[in-house]
């Protein structure tokens, strides 16, 4: 429970202090975006967060064990492993989350290895030792 509570409690404090979305083609002050948590509640997949990143485009990326989720200061979007999708997340439990100078966004799982995002298409391509 003090887990959950320290998680919701950085989440706040990260996302209340550094989100920078764009809604209808304008960008969002930070004052325009206001929220008391970030939870399950408000499409998180799971609440136990185990990396964080704010990207170069103003979004927050959770890795949880449950998936990677993408806020972009209003909603979530969840990749998850799909066996039947070869271009899915390799693995539910994301634990590393890393964006390269390039804007290429990595993400390492546990048993799934390395992943590299592709924003275009939303596909993930697999590095494994």
């Amino acid at each position: 429970m003090k887990k959950t509570c320290f998680i919701i409690i950085i989440l706040l404090t990260i996302a209340g202090t550094v989100i920078g979305t764009a809604d209808k083609g304008k960008k969002a002050n930070i004052g325009d975006i206001r929220f008391e948590r970030i939870s399950i509640a408000q499409g998180l997949s799971l609440n136990m967060v185990k990396c964080i990143l704010q990207d170069s485009k103003g979004f927050m990326w959770f890795g949880t064990w449950d998936g990677l989720n993408k806020y972009n200061g209003y909603d979530f979007t969840v990749y998850k492993h799909d066996p039947d999708d070869p271009h899915s997340l390799s693995h539910n439990i994301v634990r590393a989350l890393y964006e390269d100078r390039e804007g290429v966004l990595w993400i390492g799982t546990d048993g799934g290895g390395l992943e590299r995002f592709d924003r275009e298409t939303e596909t993930f391509a697999h590095y494994r030792h």
